[in-house]
């Protein structure tokens, strides 16, 4: 369970683009932890949560990105059916707004989850509970 700056990225939905993001960050020796792309037509939004958030930012203006930082909480959660609706209810039970949720199987049993949530206090210490 972690809070982790994650850059929102808006990318011109063309071919190449993400790929020479990804190879500039490559040679930045810079690693995608996670990774989100949502288009909408000629442009996209690229949700991305690295190793080393202020080399990435650095990349992002060096190249006139315009992007965003935004906290999130990051969670291993049981890879099995249920968790996610789980770990949402217990949110939902506590108050806690989640405003989106990405993630994937990351293997052993677990899967990698990245939500943005209204309270990330409070959904750390829940989300911590239940991925123990």
């Amino acid at each position: 369970m972690a809070k982790e700056i994650q850059q929102s990225i808006f990318l011109e939905n063309a071919v190449g683009k993400l790929a020479n993001l990804c190879s500039e960050l490559k040679a930045a020796q810079v690693n995608v932890k996670a990774i989100s792309v949502v288009d909408s037509g000629d442009f996209g939004v690229v949700r991305m949560l690295t190793d080393n958030p202020e080399k990435t930012s650095d990349i992002l203006k060096e190249r006139r990105l315009s992007f965003l930082e935004s906290q999130v909480i990051t969670s291993l959660l049981p890879d099995k059916p249920g968790a996610l609706a789980d770990a949402a209810r217990e949110l939902a039970e506590a108050g806690v707004n989640i405003q989106y949720v990405y993630g994937s199987a990351a293997g052993e049993g677990r899967a990698l989850v990245v939500f943005r949530v209204s309270a990330p206090s409070l959904a750390e210490e829940i989300l911590s509970r239940i991925s123990s």
